[in-house]
């Protein structure tokens, strides 16, 4: 076998075999690959973009349904407060009210996840015109007359100079006042440690009695039940959740018409009074969160286009932006809350949601899509470097069958001819080229050189006769002119001259 590998010729042949038998091969299967590969990523580019603008609309329509629902909330507490006041103000009365008014909470504490109904307001109360508390329903409960507290006093509201009352008592009959959340600041040491955000919305209006105004009725809602309508969002995976996490920056918060934050995953951003009872600065500076509570329009340092959301939001259409937060490229969809009031005018209304979420969360699905392309892709090639192994095994033994077939005739008449080189009759070498078919090229040429052949040892053979015969004349010729050279020779003729002389002496002798 290896004797062929001395042969220029069969390695030349051998080669040029493998290249064209296997070169096409490997050529197909790298543009296959790089097909796949570049399909891969623009499929995943395509799906990357499909999703963002898919996800876009979802949480968009989301976030309206979402504001709608608010808004509709909101406005069932004007028709609550609208029929409480029509109730005749007494203990019972107002007890039943308020537990015939309940909502759930759901959410995560040390013990675990937890579903609780407690009452939509935490104070529902009648004050007289003195500014006096007559009757008032606080945390569920019938207040004592001790805990009646006289309004002209600011200390005397639930948190420190509040002025539901005067403005209330200021309305014309008919109108209601809308208050804003209020509530204490909630640190972040304090969320920590286990402590939850507690506020009011307060809803008012003057009574009337017989035509004359008699008083004021106040419902303060409970700010959880607000809370709740954000607080489960998942914009990602499940629609709602317990909690959402934060640490993916995917949840839904609620900014009022003035860009306070009052609902949040991160209760220490939302509005809150100190100690004092005074509104806290706002943060100013990332080592202020947690500590201060957050104004989204006073944002920019963190990226503008974030701080730029509330006054695009209040212009009263959805939509939805990007922003930087936390070295995070984020999306949020926002939609205002169409819930109008003269503390909350158009066309922004009560303020707006927002649902954020972190853009790589939306390339998940088109990551997944890439990286099964990419999957696929890999197994290609795997399978494309299977086929070119097999097809080497395979095309190895034929490849080196067809140069084999293309040589060994080759060799066959280098063999011949060496053997006309030296004279040698014996072409029994050509016999396997002379057995294929006429049709077959080196059945041709065997054929033609075994003529040539025969032809060469005749004309040889006729040649050596020649020759033969030419030597014989000239030998012939030669000896003749030897001869007619001795004859000539003064020698030869002295000599016969003496042997003339010695001839006539011995006759006369005789």
């Amino acid at each position: 076998m290896f004797k062929y590998f001395r042969s220029a010729i069969f390695r030349k042949v051998l080669l040029v075999l493998l290249v064209t038998a296997l070169f096409p091969a490997m050529l197909l299967g790298w543009m296959a690959v790089r097909s796949g590969l570049q399909a891969g990523d623009t499929s995943t580019a395509l799906s990357r973009a499909a999703l963002i603008e898919k996800s876009q609309e979802a949480l968009e329509l989301r976030a309206v349904e979402t504001a709608a629902s608010i808004a509709g909330f909101l406005t069932e507490r004007e028709a609550d407060l609208r029929t409480f006041a029509l109730i005749t103000p007494n203990n019972q009365a107002y007890l039943a009210f308020s537990d015939s008014h309940v909502g759930e909470l759901w959410g995560i504490a040390e013990g675990g996840e937890y579903r609780e109904i407690v009452p939509l307001y935490r104070q529902l109360t009648y004050i007289d015109l003195e500014g006096q508390e007559i009757v008032k329903i606080s945390e569920g409960e019938i207040a004592a007359t001790s805990e009646l507290n006289n309004l002209t006093d600011p200390g005397g509201t639930l948190y420190p100079n509040e002025t539901y009352y005067q403005e209330a008592l200021a309305l014309p009959p008919g109108e209601l006042y809308t208050g804003r959340v209020t509530a204490n600041f909630l640190t972040r040491e304090a969320y920590d440690s286990g402590e939850r955000y507690q506020g009011v919305i307060r809803f008012a209006m003057p009574v009337y009695q017989a035509g004359q105004l008699s008083g004021v009725v106040v419902l303060a809602l409970d700010v959880r039940h607000l809370i709740e309508f954000s607080s489960h969002i998942v914009p990602n995976g499940e629609r709602f959740a317990a909690a959402p996490d934060t640490s993916t920056g995917s949840y839904a918060y609620l900014i009022d018409n003035r860009a306070n934050t009052i609902a949040h995953p991160n209760q220490f951003y939302l509005i809150g009074l100190g100690t004092d009872g005074e509104q806290l600065p706002y943060v100013t500076s990332v080592e202020h969160i947690g500590t201060h509570p957050i104004r989204l329009d006073l944002l920019g340092f963190i990226d503008e286009n974030l701080a730029g959301i509330h006054a695009v939001a209040m212009e009263g259409d959805p939509g939805s932006i990007f922003y930087i937060w936390q070295e995070k490229e984020k999306f949020v969809a926002y939609a205002p809350i169409p819930y109008f009031s003269a503390e909350y005018p158009a066309p922004g209304g009560f303020g707006w949601i927002g649902i954020a979420a972190e853009v790589n969360a939306f390339h998940s699905a088109a990551t997944q899509v890439g990286a099964t392309i990419q999957g696929e892709v890999q197994a290609l090639m795997v399978n494309i470097v299977i086929v070119l192994v097999l097809g080497g095994v395979v095309s190895v033994p034929i490849v080196w069958l067809l140069a084999r077939g293309i040589v060994t005739p080759i060799h066959q008449v280098t063999a011949a001819a060496q053997k006309v080189e030296q004279e040698d009759p014996d072409l029994s070498v050509l016999d396997p080229l002379l057995k294929r078919s006429p049709n077959d090229e080196m059945y041709t040429l065997a054929n033609v050189f075994k003529r040539m052949a025969s032809q060469v040892y005749h004309r040889e053979a006729t040649l050596k006769e020649t020759i033969s015969q030419l030597r014989i004349e000239i030998n012939e010729v030669r000896k003749s002119k030897e001869v007619a050279d001795v004859v000539e020779s003064d020698y030869f003729k002295d000599i016969q001259q003496q042997a003339r002389e010695i001839k006539k002496k011995k006759s006369e002798d005789e």
